[in-house]
This record gives structure tokens, C-alpha cells and sequence, in this order.
């Protein structure tokens, strides 16, 4: 009798036990969707659909897996509206995740590419940005002269050294405003 009064308690121990661990709730979100857009320009140059022009450089400056042609990338963020003036924004590479990447690198799309050729992208810090999942930068405050945000591309010698052709790359961005 004692036995099963033992493995009885035991089981209903376990019981408890295994009921304490469960728990359920409701995870609430809140956001704001607005029509307001601030005033964007890349490296000077006003719009939101920019083309960045990397150098021409040699083929021998690209054997297999060096870089080249580094450019520096400068997004301004400013305007009038209040949301332009104050918060913070970050940008946000490949949030859709559309990009035709390699290694996070952007694959050559021209047609008629520059064979082993892809286009990296390189952090504030010179640190490579990984695109086979969205990225974001830093965020940076934005005050009455609006915020300054900066990354740089190059091409890379992937897979071999390069060859002479054309290279063509595109990725998406947000600016997440706060």
C-alpha cells in the first residue's frame, strides 16, 4: 500500500511540475504608418532610387578574393516635417530580402558582366555587411539639420580572379524612423 501511495504522490509531484512550466499571454504590437517621407539624397544627390557609380578599375587589381574601388556612400536624411527634426532613423539594408546575394554579397546582374565580380558593401566601420539577411545601421539622432549616414561599396574577386565586363547590382533600403 505504501508503494502506491509513494509512485502515486510522485506522479501528481510530476504533474505540477510539468503545469507550473506552461504559460500563455498575448504579445501586442503598436506602430504608426504615415504618409510623411523626409528629404533624401546619397552622396549629394537628391531621390530615393540613387545609383552609386564605383571607379573603373583593372582586372589585375581584382584577383580571386581581394577588393577594389572602394566608394564611399553618404545618405542625408532632413526636411521640414517634425518627424525629420528629432527621433533617430537607421537604414536598413535588404529587408525584403530580395537581393541576389552570394557570401551576403550582391551578385553581378549586367548583361554582359564582368565574370567572378560581385559588389560588397562595408559598414561605418569597414566592416563587411553581410546581406543574406537584412542589415541596419547604426541609429543616429536627427536634429534640426537632419542625420548623416554612411557605408561604401566595392567589387570583390569572387570565385576567381576578374574578368573585363560590366557589373550591375541593386539592393533595397528602409530608413526605420523613431
Amino acid at each position: 500500500m505504501n508503494k502506491i501511495a509513494i509512485a502515486l504522490s510522485t506522479a501528481m509531484a510530476l504533474g505540477a511540475v510539468s503545469s507550473a512550466n506552461a504559460q500563455s499571454g498575448t504579445i501586442n504590437f503598436t506602430g504608426n504608418v504615415t504618409a510623411v517621407t523626409c528629404d533624401v539624397s546619397f552622396n549629394g544627390a537628391a531621390g530615393d532610387s540613387p545609383t552609386i557609380t564605383l571607379p573603373t578599375v583593372a582586372t589585375a587589381s581584382l584577383a580571386a578574393g581581394s577588393s577594389a574601388g572602394k566608394t564611399p556612400i553618404t545618405v542625408q536624411i532632413g526636411g521640414s516635417d517634425a518627424q525629420c527634426t528629432s527621433g533617430s532613423v537607421a537604414l536598413e539594408l535588404n529587408p525584403n530580402r530580395t537581393a541576389a546575394v552570394t557570401d551576403g554579397r550582391l551578385n553581378n546582374t549586367d548583361a554582359s558582366p564582368a565574370e567572378n565580380v560581385v559588389v560588397a558593401l562595408r559598414d561605418s566601420q569597414d566592416r563587411l555587411i553581410d546581406l543574406s539577411a537584412p542589415w541596419s545601421s547604426e541609429r543616429v539622432d536627427l536634429g534640426a539639420g537632419g542625420a548623416e549616414l554612411t557605408f561604401a561599396g566595392e567589387y570583390y574577386a569572387a570565385g576567381g580572379n576578374a574578368t573585363a565586363g560590366g557589373v550591375t547590382a541593386g539592393v533595397q533600403y528602409t530608413l526605420n524612423y523613431r
